[in-house]
């Protein structure tokens, strides 16, 4: 099974054996989206991310949706808007990811624990 481990070693026999395929994937970037400004873009990509698992690449555009100006409950917000098309365990894995960013939760508390079976019967918590 392969997966994000390979692809430093993929995109190096990409740059040896096919270079002219890379650099025409790097020329392309620039010109998608042009008429969205560089936070939204970054946005985007997030949720993209978010959706597709790939954290090296959601640790790039975090970091680029910051420094474009966006806010950290912007950043989070994205996320949290992919949560039904991708479900729970895929928007907590991106929200760890997040939070590398993030000096601490809001609020400066830990969030509460969620079982997989939900809240305990009698307790406040997420509806299905």
């Amino acid at each position: 099974m392969t997966g994000q481990a390979d692809r430093p070693a993929g995109l190096a026999l990409v740059s040896e054996r096919r270079p002219d395929v890379l650099h025409a994937y790097l020329d392309l970037l620039p010109l998608l989206g042009e008429s969205l400004d560089g936070r939204t873009k970054e946005l985007i990509r997030i949720a993209l991310h978010a959706q597709s698992g790939s954290h090296a690449a959601l640790r790039c555009n975090v970091a680029r949706a910051l420094a474009e100006g966006a806010t950290p409950d912007e950043i989070v917000d994205v996320v949290i808007l992919a949560l039904p098309e991708v479900g729970l365990n895929r928007v907590a894995d991106a929200l760890g990811v997040v939070a590398e960013f993030l000096e601490q939760p809001p609020g400066g508390e830990e969030p509460a624990p969620v079982s997989p079976a939900g809240p305990e019967p009698g307790s406040e918590g997420p509806r299905g």
